[in-house]
């Protein structure tokens, strides 16, 4: 079962994250996870409501997180997320797919923030389907339904070339 982070825990884990982001997307997403999760450890799944954030819609994609073997499932995903990783996602398990399983950074992030519980950010070089080395800042966002455990994760990507400030 995972262990509960405590609020000093996830004030820190915050800091770092707004810290470290430097994307409008990714800052935006992180905001509104605060704002749905209240006085609760975790926002609940139902919490998320597209209607409240079309402006990132389409750069975000959630995930639910599979046990027994660990993987996760894309359930939506933005149409920038689809343009970048080569195609519709919808139904996909991550671990299917070259690039994104693990030991991948992606992968690392899913898992991380389905471990902890903990929102995770981090940027990430990568190869989209054209062979265009780029760069994304992700942030990973734990969702829970009944509050024991993480079972979705909502990631908001800022996808840029290398070259991009």
């Amino acid at each position: 079962m995972l262990a509960k982070p405590d609020d000093g825990k996830i004030r820190d884990t915050v800091a770092e994250a707004q810290d470290r982001l430097r994307s409008e997307v990714t800052q935006a997403a992180l905001r509104y996870w605060l704002s749905t999760r209240g006085e609760r450890i975790w926002p609940r799944r139902e919490d998320f409501d597209p209607s409240e954030v079309k402006h990132l819609l389409p750069n975000l994609a959630v995930l639910s997180v599979e046990r027994n073997p660990v993987d996760f499932v894309y359930r939506l995903t933005g149409t920038d997320v689809d343009a970048h990783m080569g195609g519709n996602l919808k139904g996909r398990q991550v671990g299917e797919i070259p690039n994104q399983r693990a030991p991948s950074a992606y992968w690392t992030t899913l898992l991380a923030t389905a471990e902890t519980g903990l929102p995770q950010a981090r940027e990430i070089a990568y190869a989209n389907a054209r062979g265009d080395f780029r760069s994304c800042e992700v942030i990973g966002l734990p969702y829970s339904t009944h509050g024991q455990s993480i079972d979705r994760v909502i990631v908001a990507f800022e996808f840029r070339r290398l070259d991009d400030s």
